[in-house]
């Protein structure tokens, strides 16, 4: 940006992200069969109570998650550091969203993605509370880097929990009307920036994002566990195979599911539910 200005800087990176798109449509297949029928939009998923509850976090998290990356530079620039500077402290929310997302998935193999999903979030809303604080550049450079590797590592942990009360069929359908509830998004920064005219400071501004942080942590935190929600019978998941094994032997190079032999007959008590085909999910 220094070098070539903020609006060939912004060039570069949508020709990038365009690229990168572009090359995920070519490489990815699917690997696991699906039988659901085509539709537009699959509002049967909203049916279910954890869907909603799923919604109503997106909605929370959008609101506040976004604040602190597009009123850094603004906030450090009031206290008196250079826009050049500014511009560099932002950027670390990028490295750490990066980061954060590759450590969520492998610390969510230890701890369970839902229990990980959950920490992140509030430890994401508890890191926000230090914002106003971290006026110097080493302060604000650890704020964003910290926040966003947890806060953003909602985008690599929200598929496998949806899968935790979804079957594959309707897997994708439901994550789509779950990423409506970030609409919130389009207008939050701007409410911030509002705030900040109204009262002089960011003070109010950072309040409210960390507020809906920890709703979002709030609402994670009411999602029942999938074994009790398995039991109560949530809405696509009654007809997924009950599994006592772990199959991921069972998957052939090339990605696709071998023959399997069907296991035994078990109880839903006994056993957990897999929400992915053939694979042990919790």
């Amino acid at each position: 940006m220094d070098n070539y200005g903020v609006q060939t800087a912004l060039l570069y990176l949508a020709i990038m992200q365009a690229s990168l798109f572009a090359i995920s449509a070519v490489i990815v297949r699917r690997r696991l069969p699906t039988t659901a029928e085509w539709t537009a939009v699959d509002y049967g998923a909203l049916q279910d109570p954890n869907v909603r509850l799923l919604v109503a976090a997106a909605a929370c998290f959008a609101t506040g998650a976004f604040v602190a990356g597009v009123h850094m530079a603004a906030f450090l620039v009031d206290n008196g550091h250079s826009e050049s500077d500014a511009a560099k402290v932002v950027s670390l929310f990028g490295v750490g969203s990066t980061v954060g997302r590759l450590l969520a998935g492998i610390v969510a193999d230890y701890l369970g993605v839902l229990a990980t999903f959950r920490i992140c979030i509030l430890g994401a809303a508890c890191i926000s509370c230090m914002w106003p604080v971290c006026t110097t550049l080493p302060q604000a450079s650890a704020f964003a880097a910290a926040y966003s590797c947890l806060a953003f590592g909602w985008y690599s942990l929200l598929p496998p929990t949806v899968a935790l009360y979804r079957d594959p069929g309707s897997l994708a359908g439901a994550i789509g009307l779950i990423f409506v509830g970030f609409v919130p998004a389009a207008v939050s920064p701007a409410l911030a920036g509002w705030l900040r005219d109204l009262t002089g400071s960011y003070l109010a501004a950072q309040a409210y994002a960390a507020a809906f942080l920890f709703a979002t942590g709030g609402v994670l935190c009411t999602l029942p566990t999938p074994i009790a929600a398995r039991k109560s019978g949530p809405v696509g998941i009654e007809d997924v195979p009950v599994c006592d094994m772990d199959h991921k032997s069972d998957f052939t190079a090339s990605g696709t599911i071998g023959s399997i032999e069907k296991p035994p007959a078990v109880s839903n008590d006994d056993h957990a539910v897999c929400a992915v085909q053939h694979r042990v999910c919790c």
